[in-house]
């Protein structure tokens, strides 16, 4: 029996009146979702892609999703957290809408489409727990032809003061043909009590789409956070995502990128910052299907103190998608004999006419160049911040424009 399953049987059944308001098709996924869920066992490190997260098993079955949301912070003192205050477009307090920008003809919340269903084949023991207790589900869809000239944002504040919370934010992003759009996911935990924020992302972009994408985590020192992010991309379009993880406990991101038609591209960069105790694990995986795409991840780590990172990127070129250009880097900053980083770049190729490079690098701050910037008169922990700065800097090139002033202070925090 999954380890969890005692506190969300009681759940799951107090959330049964919810549950029939919703339409028939959502009603019977969740259920299914929640069966399903019952013969899974959770994921662990025996997992080759759990190689280096193992989650706290032991603390496990203390986390329950909550009934009902009552903020218990006020919006107005939590304005310091939001990346642009003027500018918002989507608020939620434990997955419950706080504030949001009305009128927006691309947002809908709980749809009543006849095609939900629950596929156990395709979902592991997290993505059933996600769909069974996800309550909203936030659907985004930009129309054909059109640009966003503002960046959609969408804040997801994670509230625990007293009881650990679960909480299971479930999107779906779909960018339509011809069409641009930014998206800014950010996940912020907040409280002195543990909380758990279980995320589905799936985003699909159309012919000649283009997507930039954000997806920010940062955790209280007790939170533990796990994201699954799938992108399904057509002919031509083109995805620049970025992903940064800061704080937390235990943060996990794993993104599934497919390319699935000629000509579609895939520009991805991550930043991971751990320090203290902190585990952050970074699983990528992009499939070329077709000819002529192109991919290229960069990813950097900085970890201090008993911090650790890991880093699982794999770049898979099936048979028939040659002329294809792929590019994965991996590189770790130790600043401490403690810290650990570990990295597995992994290429898969299935042709021969192909241009693809993969690589990995372990190391501590150079000392030469530190010894040169002292003798140049620059403070020693001023030294220490530029060789930092210049090391994360190939991360942090794709990110929006408008969210670099708030990142900086993030990062300045490190």
């Amino acid at each position: 029996m999954n380890l969890l399953t005692p506190n969300l049987d009681s759940a799951f059944k107090k959330r049964a009146s919810h549950i029939s308001a919703l339409s028939p098709a959502l009603q019977k996924a969740q259920s299914d979702a929640f069966s399903h869920f019952h013969t899974l066992s959770f994921p662990s490190n025996k997992l080759d892609h759990w190689k280096y997260t193992d989650l706290p098993q032991q603390s496990l079955p203390m986390f329950t999703p909550p009934i009902a949301i009552e903020p218990n912070v006020p919006f107005q003192q939590l304005q310091s957290l939001l990346m642009d205050p003027h500018s918002l477009t989507l608020v939620l307090f434990s997955n419950e809408v706080a504030v949001k920008t009305p009128d927006q003809p691309w947002f809908s919340a709980n749809p009543t489409s006849p095609d939900w269903k629950f596929d156990p084949l395709r979902h592991s023991s997290l993505d059933a727990l996600n769909m069974a207790f996800s309550g909203n589900e936030f659907h985004i869809r930009i129309p054909d032809h059109s640009i966003t000239e503002a960046p959609i944002y969408i804040y997801h504040i994670t509230e625990s003061f007293q009881d650990p919370v679960l909480i299971n934010p479930r999107h779906h992003i779909t960018v339509g043909k011809n069409a641009q759009a930014t998206l800014i996911e950010v996940y912020l935990s907040v409280g002195q009590s543990p909380s758990f924020t279980n995320t589905v992302t799936d985003i699909t972009l159309a012919e000649n789409a283009c997507l930039t994408h954000l997806f920010l985590q940062k955790g209280s020192p007790q939170s533990l956070q796990i994201a699954k992010i799938h992108i399904d991309q057509d002919k031509h379009s083109q995805y620049v995502g970025n992903s940064i993880m800061l704080g937390g406990s235990v943060n996990r991101a794993a993104f599934h990128i497919n390319l699935n038609e000629s000509f579609a591209t895939c520009q991805f960069s991550a930043l991971q910052m751990a320090k203290e105790t902190q585990r952050l694990d970074l699983d990528f995986c992009v499939q070329h299907y077709k000819p002529n795409c192109d991919s290229k991840i960069i990813s950097r780590s900085v970890i201090q103190g008993n911090g650790k990172s890991a880093f699982t990127g794999k770049i898979a070129v099936q048979k028939n998608a040659t002329k294809t250009t792929a590019q994965l880097e991996n590189k770790n900053l130790l600043l401490s004999a403690t810290a650990e980083a570990n990295t597995r770049p992994q290429l898969e190729i299935d042709n021969d006419d192909v241009q693809c490079t993969h690589g990995a690098t372990v190391g501590h701050l150079d000392p030469d160049a530190l010894f040169y910037l002292i003798s140049r008169g620059i403070k020693t922990e001023d030294a220490r911040q530029l060789l930092i700065q210049a090391f994360i800097y190939p991360s942090l090139q794709t990110l929006p424009t408008v969210s670099l002033p708030y990142l900086e202070n993030l990062i300045h925090e490190y």
